[in-house]
């Protein structure tokens, strides 16, 4: 899996997101991963050097955790895509630049 969505830094565009990190927390039933943006796909997969930008991500939840927990690895990296793109309104405007990205699965 990954996200696109479109980003300029310095007059270069990029727009693949991919998770480079992760980290299971289970003793303070916290995750935390990071995000890596690059140019496409393509350039992703020749490795993680060609990495422009990235944003870091942190969840903690007891509660969602005894579930996130029993969760294959798959089903995980879904729930932590889903989690990046969830939708934050605040008076009508949404604040997570995320919500809107598209899913993009991989084979």
């Amino acid at each position: 899996m990954a996200l696109i969505k479109e980003k300029t830094i310095k007059g270069f565009t990029a727009e693949y997101w991919k998770i480079t990190k992760a980290n299971i927390d289970t003793m303070n039933a916290t995750i935390r991963v990071e995000l890596g943006l690059f140019k496409d796909r393509d350039v992703r997969l020749q490795g993680i050097k060609n990495m422009i930008d990235s944003r870091r991500f942190e969840w903690t939840d007891p509660a969602q955790f005894a579930v996130v927990a029993q969760m294959t690895v798959l089903q995980l990296i879904a729930y932590v895509y889903s989690k990046i793109k969830e939708s934050n309104i605040i008076d009508g405007v949404e604040q997570n630049w995320f919500a809107d990205s598209e899913d993009v699965l991989e084979v």
